[in-house]
């Protein structure tokens, strides 16, 4: 079950990074603001199945960068959104 959790962990961050740069390429502001989302709340579904560190090992990247990184592009994707 562990490596079943990991697999899915480390899935989920893949999704997580896709759903980012779809939002860095959009050039519709909602459409970025849209994947933005996705992009947080794939990252953060990863983040209920596995501790950070595990899945840190997993998906080898930096959890906590990876979320500064999805978070301020989200805020900035919302904020030209807002505009």
């Amino acid at each position: 079950m562990h490596g079943e959790h990991m697999a899915k962990g480390a899935a989920l961050v893949e999704h997580a990074i896709h759903w980012h740069e779809t939002a860095q390429q959009d050039t519709s502001p909602v459409l970025a603001a849209r994947h933005a989302d996705f992009a947080i709340s794939y990252l953060n579904a990863a983040r209920e199945i596995l501790p950070d560190r595990a899945l840190e090992q997993a998906a080898r990247v930096d959890v906590h960068a990876l979320h500064e990184t999805l978070d301020t592009a989200q805020r900035a994707h919302a904020a030209a959104f807002n505009k």
